[in-house]
């Protein structure tokens, strides 16, 4: 398996506002690994329990196949002109993943489609530290409704800015991640491993971050727009003919500093096949903002590196009533979540067995259909008859 799992406990353990933690998100081109589903974009924001971010990565990813999906998270085929595929960023994926505790929001659905990327390159990734955060709220929340975008709302006292976005997704389960630490009402504690040997892999820092695009077209200033790029520690240079393309594009649509609601898709393109990053995204504005003040205002010059751009922040809401008394033991989660028919439908307790996987049930046969299936031959046959006699 990719993951060693481990959990947040009220119980002792290591300080989890010492530890990194690695929150990772995923979209893809289907639901289902084994069904040929395809990693289309990942995005890792690494941090410490604190809530302190410390690096940031995000790039969309060529499947190699058509891309499914499109109506849940917007990524079409337009997107993926000049995107790596897995294989090319798959040392930097492990980079932004080791030495810390891997996080995701249903890690296990998370880990089918890292073991089938990883395995069709023939990479053994297993072992690494990992925490479910769906598994984890359920442990210790008592909440009606566990998902994502409820849990972000109630976590961090805002909606997801952008939900099956996964640079966005990863910063809010962040959030989501800081804050159950800090307002438990005993403290946590992690009890697992902290890391884990890692397979050897050249970096080629070529990337393809997609900046979310509000569904509602709208105008956006230009730091919007870069805000919504990962935050690298070490951001890789940009493509030149992508940068080229992008300059030209914000000399030829943007005024006053912000950008036409129309055109806000076509810069954000331009954008991601550049890869450009907060830092470069910004470089770039500054200097169209020194050499043509007079078309492009003053809007943006002002905007200082980092931030959250139009996320905002808000202290998260009392929530003290919604965490249960004590944290559920595994046989009271399994009797709530996974024996009760009120449970979700794609609740995942234990990981995936990796020497055996479930087959898909094959179709149902009552006796009706097997009658009406039979006529339907009896009548067939007897149309044959009629036909050849006749």
């Amino acid at each position: 398996m990719v993951f060693h799992y481990g959990r947040l406990t009220r119980n002792g353990g290591a300080d989890p506002r010492t530890l990194t933690f690695a929150v990772l998100s995923l979209q893809t081109t289907g639901l289902d690994a084994e069904w040929g589903a395809r990693l289309c974009e990942v995005a890792v924001v690494r941090m410490r329990g604190d809530g302190t971010v410390l690096d940031e990565y995000a790039t969309l990813v060529n499947p190699g196949v058509p891309v499914g999906n499109t109506e849940l998270h917007g990524i079409t085929e337009t997107w993926m002109t000049g995107v790596p595929g897995f294989e090319q960023i798959a040392g930097d994926l492990v980079s932004f993943l080791g030495d810390a505790v891997v996080v995701g929001y249903d890690l296990f659905t998370a880990e089918r489609f890292l073991t089938a990327e990883f395995d069709a390159l023939g990479i053994p990734l297993t072992n690494l530290p990992g925490l479910c955060l769906l598994s984890t709220c359920r442990t210790h929340l008592k909440h009606p409704d566990y998902r994502f975008d409820s849990l972000c709302r109630l976590m961090t006292g805002q909606w997801p800015a952008a939900e099956h976005h996964a640079l966005e997704d990863a910063r809010c389960l962040a959030a989501m991640l800081t804050a159950l630490i800090a307002t438990a009402p005993q403290p946590l504690g992690w009890e697992g491993p902290v890391s884990a040997a890692l397979p050897m892999l050249a970096c080629g820092g070529d990337i393809a971050p997609r900046p979310a695009v509000p569904r509602r077209a709208v105008d956006e200033d230009l730091d919007t727009l870069a805000s919504r790029l990962p935050r690298m520690g070490n951001p890789p240079a940009p493509r030149v003919d992508g940068l080229a393309n992008y300059r030209m594009a914000l000399e030829k649509f943007t005024v006053d500093g912000v950008i036409p609601a129309e055109q806000v898709e076509r810069l954000a393109m331009l954008a991601c096949r550049a890869g450009l990053t907060q830092q470069t995204a910004r470089e770039v504005h500054r200097e169209l903002l020194a050499r043509v003040p007079q078309r492009v205002g003053a809007a943006g010059a002002a905007a200082e590196p980092g931030g959250g751009g139009d996320r905002g922040s808000s202290s998260a809401p009392d929530w003290r009533e919604v965490w249960r008394p004590r944290e559920l033991t595994p046989q009271e989660y399994r009797a709530q979540f996974a024996e009760s028919a009120a449970a979700p439908k794609d609740l995942v307790i234990d990981p995936p067995s990796t020497d055996s996987r479930e087959e898909l049930p094959g179709p149902k046969w009552n006796p009706k259909t097997i009658l009406f299936v039979a006529v339907l031959v009896v009548l067939a046959a007897a149309w044959q008859y009629v036909v050849w006699t006749t």
